[in-house]
């Protein structure tokens, strides 16, 4: 009997070709149709009751769905090089209600292997990490994560309380970084990597010495430069240094060093430092030099101790006539994020305006209890800062 493959008669070997394409195109068909599965982690009555135990069961392209409850693993949850989305909820107001909780005893999220922008983390409440070296919050080595609405408040780490990352290509959405700490990169620390960060806000983060939101190090224009872009972003209420780390201090909303860094329709205010820069700092050295391209910013109300300091120090290049840099921000007009009582800076009489205009008196609960659940907790930070939007001067 002759098979198809060794027939001489044209038609035969046709139609195996034929039977062999459809064969294949059907493959490939069920191959790029496949269903990703979602799979479900809470206390009780899903999937899982460990994050780490679903990251273990997930394959690629899965959906791991957390409740709105506090989740602590007791060890850093390792996303291990799977490009798989980690999903918490949101409340109405669009903030994170799914927390991880790290008790200040360890780091809490780690991509270290290699993931790609396939590895998603959304709608996150990161808190209470703790890191020895790098990211108190999330640390990423060579690694390119996509991180949506995600908040860090209340980490701690030596580099990158929030955030640290090396040699690493990321991009951040709307995420918030919030009263975290550090010797360097307070709310994040960026060393030779390149990131895009689109409408982020770091608030009230901490360094012992620079850049109390962000910390940008790169290799230098002449040899591998790494080009970080922030667009609609705000630094407000940043620090860094104090009376005994002054000479060191410096760059309280940001420090570049050695890299590039594009600014459009960013704004700096009420950042403080017992250094230099109280907005920007370009720390350069070695000879390499950084590279600020600044573009329809505002940097003003930043002050020094003793005063004395500009703005920003360093050399920029500044695209087009809308940057604003003054020492008051009556000088620079526009709304400003957060700005509730419209002084020109976000402080903690807008967030007691907040609080009236949300009606916490009349959920019939302790002040501090601004979602009505009966108890304090993240839960309520994440409440509050969910109605944290654009407004106007009154």
């Amino acid at each position: 009997m002759r098979s198809l493959s060794t027939s001489s008669n044209p038609r035969e070997k046709d139609m195996h070709r034929f039977l062999m394409t459809t064969a294949l195109a059907l493959a490939g068909f069920t191959t790029s149709t496949a269903v990703a599965d979602t799979i479900t982690v809470c206390a009780d009555g899903c999937d899982h009751t460990s994050i780490n135990d679903a990251i273990d069961a997930s394959s690629h392209g899965d959906v791991i769905q957390l409740s709105a409850e506090t989740y602590s693993e007791g060890s850093e949850i390792n996303l291990d090089g799977k490009a798989i989305t980690l999903r918490g909820t949101t409340g109405e107001s669009g903030a994170p209600t799914s927390i991880l909780d790290g008790v200040g005893k360890h780091q809490l999220l780690i991509c270290t292997t290699g993931e790609t922008s396939g590895t998603v983390l959304r709608n996150l409440l990161i808190t209470r990490g703790f890191g020895q070296g790098f990211g108190g919050g999330l640390y990423v080595e060579n690694a390119s994560p996509s991180l949506f609405n995600c908040h860090f408040v209340l980490n701690t780490a030596f580099f990158g309380g929030g955030l640290a990352a090396q040699q690493s290509r990321m991009s951040l959405d709307h995420c918030l970084f919030h009263h975290n700490d550090s010797f360097s990169g307070g709310g994040a620390d960026f060393k030779n990597s390149s990131v895009t960060m689109h409408g982020c806000t770091f608030n009230e983060n901490f360094a012992t010495q620079l850049g109390g939101g962000v910390s940008c190090v790169g290799q230098g224009k002449t040899t591998n430069p790494n080009t970080n872009r922030f667009t609609d972003c705000m630094f407000v209420g940043n620090r860094t240094g104090s009376v005994d780390t002054a000479a060191d201090a410096g760059g309280s909303g940001m420090v570049i060093a050695n890299c590039f860094v594009g600014l459009a329709n960013c704004r700096f205010t009420d950042n403080q430092t017992f250094g230099q820069g109280p907005a920007l700092l370009d720390n350069t050295s070695n000879g390499n030099s950084a590279l600020l391209v600044i573009h329809d910013c505002a940097f003003c109300a930043n002050t020094t101790t003793p005063s004395g300091s500009d703005q920003i120090v360093g050399e920029y290049v500044e695209l087009g006539d809308g940057n604003c840099i003054a020492v008051s921000c009556d000088d620079c007009p526009g709304p400003v994020e957060g700005d509730l009582d419209g002084d020109g800076v976000v402080d903690a009489a807008d967030f007691v305006l907040l609080r009236d205009k949300i009606g916490v008196e009349a959920l019939g609960c302790v002040v501090a209890d601004t979602n009505g659940d009966g108890e304090v907790d993240g839960a309520d930070f994440a409440y509050v800062l969910g109605y944290w939007g654009l407004c106007s001067a009154p």
